[in-house]
């Protein structure tokens, strides 16, 4: 929720995207146009009802075909929904999965704390 937050901020502080409506019609763009990072925000805003109706499966679809294209922001958020069992059932072993999608991918940053280094 406080990176949903964080990007609500700076979607105002740019004026990129004036309402959640715009971003999901930007968002929604970029998946089509293969834009991993634009899935993956389509993904969240499904996930979370902005712009939207709250569709959990459909963002769950959303962020294992990006992350099976190599999304690793959408291998993040899948592995976190698996972890944590709130939008689909909890599966540690998927999680996981989704995690090392992430971390073979390159994005190391946010999955230090599951210990992925390349």
């Amino acid at each position: 929720m406080a990176m949903l937050k964080l990007q609500r901020s700076w979607r105002k502080l740019r004026g990129l995207l004036e309402t959640d409506e715009s971003a999901f019609a930007n968002y929604k763009k970029a998946c089509e146009a293969k834009v991993q990072l634009g899935c993956s925000n389509l993904g969240t805003l499904y996930e979370n009802g902005l712009g939207v109706k709250r569709d959990p499966k459909k963002a769950i679809e959303i962020y294992k075909d990006s992350c099976n294209s190599g999304g690793t922001q959408a291998c993040y958020h899948l592995g976190n929904a698996y972890r944590k069992g709130e939008i689909v059932k909890q599966d540690y072993y998927l999680a996981m999965e989704a995690y090392t999608n992430a971390c073979n991918a390159g994005d190391l940053p946010k999955l230090r704390k599951y210990r992925c280094y390349v």
